[in-house]
């Protein structure tokens, strides 16, 4: 029986044959992560089976909220993303006219955890003071941290240089690089290039005789 894969938004079901999603880099590409494969008949087989489902956009998304390509990575690289899934508790919270808690390191944050995480409910990506921001934060200074423990920015840092480096996209990668530097020269430090990532995160520590640093 064909595969398919599907998506179910709450105005219409999607369905792409399974070929032509491969094809598209549906496995690897941001926009992939919430369509489910399902097997059927055909197209229309495909979308009636798709509308019996979960009424959740989502419906059974394939069991991690770690994007496919953040599990192929090499595991200290994964490590360093989920180190900036948690914001900064001493970040002073700003809040909106609505009630929201807005702040520069909560939007960053959301900005990180989009680039690499896959949201239980699609719908809720973007809306103000959310978990997940598609967006990286406008008009970024990295000086505005300068009141925040280093060990938060370390992480923000380093998981956006993960981010930069190895993310399949190229918009994710763009904007992360640029937040990676703007990080780097607010330190006075100088940016590691690709070369020299892959290395510091893959090097023999027992060899070296530095587990503990």
């Amino acid at each position: 029986m064909p595969g398919f894969y599907v998506l179910k938004m709450p105005w219409a079901t999607y369905v792409k044959e399974e070929n032509f999603f491969l094809e598209q880099g549906g496995l690897s590409k941001t926009w992939g992560i919430n369509w489910q494969r399902i097997l059927a008949d055909s197209i229309e087989d495909a979308r009636e089976k798709a509308n019996e489902m979960s009424d959740s956009p989502n419906m059974e998304r394939a069991g991690s909220v770690l994007q496919l390509w953040v599990m192929r990575l090499p595991l200290r690289e994964q490590g360093t993303l989920l180190t900036a899934v948690r914001g900064c508790d001493d970040e002073p919270k700003q809040w909106t006219s609505r009630g929201i808690a807005e702040s520069p390191g909560r939007r960053l944050t959301a900005f990180i955890r989009w680039c690499f995480m896959n949201p239980a409910d699609v719908r809720e990506v973007d809306i103000p003071g959310s978990f997940f921001q598609s967006k990286p934060p406008d008009s970024f200074k990295p000086s505005e941290f300068g009141h925040l423990p280093q060990h938060w920015y370390s992480h923000a840092m380093h998981s956006l240089e993960v981010i930069a480096f190895r993310h399949p996209d190229s918009y994710p990668r763009v904007h992360c690089y640029e937040l990676y530097y703007a990080m780097v020269h607010n330190l006075h430090l100088n940016a590691e290039s690709k070369a020299q990532f892959i290395a510091r995160l893959s090097e023999d520590r027992i060899a070296k005789g530095n587990v503990v640093s």
